[in-house]
């Protein structure tokens, strides 16, 4: 395929070096999750708690609340910075601001509680931070966010916009959910509905305990017990161990030229859930 306009070359910084922007940016982004939580409405799937990419303020951003001047927040990556948006029918304008280097979370949250008075009802709920494990960091005992490494973010921001949207571009032509970030795991996905309780997770995680840089997978919701292991194309992977799925990682797409990315990412979703769709199970 032709590489669009908007695609960004991957792998500038290597992806294993990614992880203390990571994980400074994953626990940024429980402050705007926080705000979806309390006070957008609330969807069955839980779709409020979650993120969405915004690629015209390059940034992630919470549910919209509900008001007589209706607002989200988010957290944009390349300076860390905090962000009050006004929504108006899907256009956002900023309102205020705030660079999160040399803050704590807790003072971030403070902030956004401050900025959002303007806008909240008097009887609105109190933001409180995500009740939820996360990977292990100092922020986590009140230590301050520390500056921004310019290279990294908008490598890792990179990661997010591209793969966002090749993911928007395959949902289009599926019965899936919205493109989203759990704060919890911090991964970009969406799930493909496959007819009952059978599904694929098609996603981003930015690396985790099980791979130290970005990864792409796809996520069944269950295998058959009667199946064969897949045959994927190299260089994906095919992962049994603690979860089952398919992986491409950061470091393969990352060797590859910047015409040739964009490809391999949709092709590897693509082929990956041809491949899987016959042998997705039903929950147990």
């Amino acid at each position: 395929m032709t590489k669009s306009a908007s695609w960004r070359r991957l792998g500038s910084v290597p992806p294993a070096a990614l992880a203390p922007t990571r994980l400074e940016t994953h626990y940024a982004a429980q402050i705007p999750a926080a705000l979806g939580i309390a006070r957008a409405r609330p969807e069955a799937d839980f779709g409020h708690h979650a993120l969405a990419w915004d690629a015209r303020e390059r940034a992630l951003v919470s549910a919209v609340v509900p008001a007589k001047r209706p607002y989200r927040a988010g957290i944009r990556f390349s300076d860390r910075t905090l962000l009050l948006l006004e929504d108006k029918g899907g256009e956002a304008t900023r309102i205020e601001t705030l660079a999160l280097a040399g803050r704590t979370i807790r003072e971030g949250l403070a902030w956004l509680s401050r900025a959002t008075a303007q806008l909240s009802r008097e009887d609105e709920t109190a933001l409180a931070l995500p009740e939820q494990e996360l990977p292990a960091h100092p922020l986590a005992g009140g230590a301050r966010f520390g500056k921004v490494q310019a290279d990294a973010s908008a490598e890792l921001e990179a990661w997010y916009s591209d793969v966002a949207e090749v993911l928007g571009r395959i949902r289009e032509s599926e019965s899936a959910s919205p493109v989203r970030v759990w704060s919890h795991h911090f991964d970009l996905d969406t799930v493909l509905a496959l007819g009952g309780e059978r599904t694929l997770g098609l996603g981003l995680s930015p690396g985790d305990e099980f791979y130290p840089e970005p990864y792409l997978y796809v996520l069944p919701s269950s295998v058959r017990e009667d199946a064969e292991p897949p045959q994927l194309p190299a260089p994906a992977e095919w992962r049994t161990e603690t979860w089952t799925g398919a992986v491409l990682r950061g470091s393969e797409i990352a060797k590859l030229p910047e015409t040739e990315q964009e490809g391999a990412v949709e092709g590897f979703f693509r082929t990956t859930a041809s491949i899987l769709r016959p042998l997705v199970g039903r929950a147990s």
